[in-house]
């Protein structure tokens, strides 16, 4: 893994810590951490890494407890794991 996409993967996570201390997250919150999710589920495809998983799985667990739209943010990271859904590393 890149030391770019280390520090985005720490970023998240700070990012996502923040979230969790949030008593009332919003809608700019849910938009946030739905493109986080995003983010990280690229990077997760192109280097299967057990941590980066373990915090996508926490930000997605997360969302649905909070009853936001993360449907397709678990049916890409099923795919990934599965290996139906595939990205090239350029």
């Amino acid at each position: 893994m890149l030391p770019e996409e280390k520090a985005t993967i720490e970023k998240k996570k700070r990012d996502f810590s923040k979230l969790n201390d949030n008593k009332n997250p919003g809608l700019k919150d849910a938009e946030k951490l739905i493109s986080d999710i995003n983010i990280l589920l690229g990077l997760y495809a192109v280097d299967k890494n057990k941590d980066l998983e373990k915090l996508i799985k926490n930000m997605i667990d997360f969302g649905k407890s909070k009853q936001w739209a993360m449907e397709g943010q678990i049916i890409e990271f099923n795919r990934i794991k599965k290996g139906q859904l595939k990205v090239k590393k350029v």
